[in-house]
Order: C-alpha cells, then sequence, then structure tokens
C-alpha cells in the first residue's frame, strides 16, 4: 500500500513527534521517515510503546543509524507473512517420532547389544527401551522448541508452529526443528531472547536424560571388547565427562561405556547445543551474537566460527554455514530497534552460553 493510501499519516507523525526530538521528516512511496535527535531521553523505552501502538494498526517503525544520522522509518504491513500449515507440522512430527523410535529400536535388536545387554544384566524389552528413547531424544528436542515457543508468546510475536526434521534412523534420527517468524523482534533485548531460550531449555532437558542414563550406560568390560571391534567410537562432550565423574566416575574406571539409546540420546543433546549454539549465521547463538556484536561483529564471529569448526573437524556443518551465509551475501535477522544497546545482564548471559557450548563440545582424545 503506497503512503497516500494510509489513512493515518497525521495520527502516526504525532505519535512519532510525541516520543523523540524530531530534526527533520519526508514522506516516500512506501514509508514516513524521520530523522531522530540522539540527544532523546530513553529512545529504547519509547521505541517499545511506538511499536506496541503502531503494531495493532498493522504499522511497523525501524529504526537504524544510517550516515551518521539516527533514521527512524514506519511501514505498513506484516512482515514475513507466511502461511501456516497444521497438517504439515502433525505429519512432519509423527514421522520424527516414527524414525527415532525406528532408530532405538534398531539399536536394541541388533545383535551386539543384546549380547552386551545380556552380558550388564539389562532385561529391557526393545520396544520399551525404543519407547524410552523417543521420550529422551524428541523431549530433548521438543523443550527447545518450547523455549522459543515461550519467549515468542511472551513477546507476542507471530510466528509458525515448530515443524520437526526427521533424520536418518542410526546415523542422526532427527535434525531438530524450524520456527518461521511471521515479524521480526523489537529490540536486541527480544532477539537475545528468541535466541537464548532454546538452547538453555535443550540444555536442561538434555541434563536431565544424562543423569538419568547413568543407571543404564554400561561400562565396557574385557569380555565385551571382541564384540566392539570396529564399532563406532563416540567422542564424549566436556559436560558428559563432568556429570558422570561427579556423580557416577567408576563408569570412566574402565576401558570405556557403551552408551545405550538413552546415553545416545543425552550425547547427540549436548551435541546438537553445541552446534546450535555457536555464535554464527541464523544458528541460536547466531541470534545471540547478532544482538550482543552488532552486524559487523556478527559477520566476523561467523567466519570465526567456520574456521574453528573445519579445524575441529566439523567441515559439513562448516560449510553448511558458510555457504548458506553467502548465499544471503552476509546478512542477519535484524531487530526492529537495531539502535538500542543490549542490556547488560543478557552480556553476562550471552558469555555463560559461549562457556556451555565450548562445555558440549566432543573431545576426541578422551
Amino acid at each position: 500500500m503506497e503512503i497516500s493510501e494510509w489513512p493515518q499519516i497525521e495520527e502516526i507523525v504525532g505519535l512519532v513527534e510525541s516520543k523523540f526530538l524530531i530534526i527533520d521528516k519526508y514522506f516516500s512511496e512506501r514509508e514516513i521517515i524521520f530523522i531522530i535527535d540522539e540527544k532523546t531521553q530513553n529512545i529504547k523505552g519509547k521505541f517499545q510503546k511506538l511499536y506496541e501502538e503502531l503494531r495493532p494498526q498493522g504499522y511497523y517503525p525501524t529504526l537504524r543509524k544510517e550516515d551518521q544520522e539516527l533514521i527512524l522509518r514506519v511501514i505498513k504491513g506484516e512482515i514475513r507473512a507466511r502461511t501456516e500449515r497444521r497438517i504439515t507440522f502433525y505429519a512432519l512430527m509423527f514421522v520424527t517420532i516414527a524414525i527415532i523410535f525406528l532408530d532405538g529400536y534398531l539399536r536394541t535388536t541388533s545383535p551386539i547389544w543384546k549380547t552386551i545387554s545380556k552380558l550388564a544384566n539389562i532385561n529391557i524389552h526393545p520396544l520399551l527401551y525404543s519407547i524410552l528413547f523417543v521420550i529422551s531424544l524428541f523431549g530433548i528436542v521438543g523443550i527447545h522448541e518450547i523455549g522459543h515457543l515461550i519467549v515468542l508468546k511472551r513477546r507476542k510475536i507471530k510466528a509458525s508452529l515448530p515443524y520437526f526434521i526427521p533424520g536418518i534412523p542410526l546415523i542422526m534420527p532427527t535434525f531438530g526443528a524450524i520456527i518461521f517468524q511471521k515479524e521480526p523482534a523489537m529490540n536486541r533485548d527480544a532477539l537475545f531472547d528468541l535466541g537464548v531460550s532454546g538452547p538453555v531449555m535443550g540444555l536442561f532437558a538434555t541434563i536431565v536424560v544424562t543423569i538419568f542414563a547413568l543407571n543404564t550406560m554400561i561400562p565396557i568390560t574385557p569380555a565385551m571388547e571382541p564384540l566392539l571391534k570396529g564399532a563406532q567410537y563416540i567422542p564424549p562432550p566436556i559436560l558428559f565427562i563432568i556429570i558422570v565423574s561427579l556423580l557416577k566416575p567408576e563408569l570412566f574406571a574402565g576401558r570405556g561405556v557403551y552408551l545405550d539409546p538413552i546415553g545416545w540420546a543425552a550425547i547427540v543433546g549436548m551435541f546438537v547445543t553445541f552446534l546450535n549454539s555457536l555464535p554464527a549465521w541464523e544458528l541460536d547463538g547466531g541470534h545471540m551474537a547478532r544482538a550482543v556484536l552488532g552486524p559487523r561483529l556478527h559477520r566476523l564471529a561467523t567466519f570465526i566460527t567456520v574456521i574453528i569448526m573445519t579445524i575441529a573437524g566439523f567441515l559439513p556443518m562448516a560449510l553448511f554455514i558458510l555457504i548458506f551465509w553467502m548465499s544471503t551475501g552476509g546478512a542477519s535477522t535484524a531487530p526492529l530497534d537495531d539502535y538500542s544497546p543490549i542490556s547488560k545482564s543478557r552480556k553476562i548471559i550471552f558469555v555463560i552460553v559461549l562457556i556451555l557450548t565450548f562445555l558440549c563440545m566432543p573431545v576426541p582424545a578422551f
């Protein structure tokens, strides 16, 4: 809709002028542009009030520093509108759960598992084990997404349901989920909250699953070693090592640990947290980094992350991030108010999350 068709032009101008010191204003075909005096008190709070007053009417303000001037723009219409497909949500959720169940069933009916579980005196039926595996792994992914949905609802940001991504049995039964936002975050605080909520909730669920898995992990004995020739070695994350060492150190006293499906779910949960919390591109960690560091340093953080992941042996994920990052021209998700700084408490949380991300990194040398 062109600006000449807007019915509330005078009302919008009045709202902006009542909150900010205006140096100049002018109109383009599709937006009202204000040059704001940076001496205006409490710009962050006033922008939030303006957003809350304009959004119900279908208008969105943006705030940017452009060519040494503070520019506030008002545009019309929803941003990133997307049709909701509930049947797709339910279908993907069902397929994801089915693949996780199949993964657990294949693991617990394999000849190696039957022999090892017998030696370890574990008598859990494969169907029950598969259900526990679904609860563990899908629970981690689901709680991660619930974290995002809670913040989206709290911030009143329109978004889709989480679309779960099915994986490949015996490799990676799920690749998480994706939520499509229909409108951007209001400011850097909101963008950070959206990014941090999923990993923190998902990691909490992962720690619970890890503690539960301590009861079913199997210490490898000499009798088991011939059965494990050629078996895949899984490098444990640092956090996994810490939890086991504190709560059940005897598991590490022998020749290693054989992961049952629940232990495998815990490892996957930490690995997904590690990858998703990296301060790069459009990952959850990338949203946090964009909110804290700003666009220029976020691009640098993405580039450094790709280099570190390549050196650490995560080449496929590094290439995935690099390709999609370059396809967007290095652009990143920006909040409507990209001028006001993020709160100090969130900067502290960002450092803590980076530490937790490092702790979730696999340690091949262990």
